[in-house]
């Protein structure tokens, strides 16, 4: 019985730092304020402003609450006043098309 609370304890204290280390980083590399963003929400139609870390969307939300989101090394850029949607990708259904 003891050597199997060990093992329990090992694997709980295992999935702990796993869980802790993918811990998503509330860092902001780049901030977008003064827009108008499309969010695609119903509830939620548009935002003032963006966080971005990396390649991620980390946050958005109004000019005030983005900007608190700034350390001494973010970039801020005013986008004054203009419109932000997202992406619009091709899925890719040209190469069936063509092929035919």
């Amino acid at each position: 019985m003891g050597k199997k609370l060990v093992q329990i304890l090992i694997l709980g204290i295992s999935i702990v730092i796993c869980c802790s280390a993918q811990t998503p980083s509330r860092h902001a590399d780049r901030i977008f304020t003064n827009a108008k963003l499309w969010t695609g929400d119903d509830a939620h139609p548009q935002a003032q402003a963006l966080a971005v870390s990396g390649d991620k969307v980390l946050a958005i939300g109004s000019d005030q609450e983005i900007k608190s989101l700034a350390s001494s090394d973010t970039a801020m850029i005013d986008l004054g006043g203009r419109l932000v949607v997202p992406g619009f990708q091709d899925c890719g259904c040209d190469f069936y098309a063509r092929n035919r």
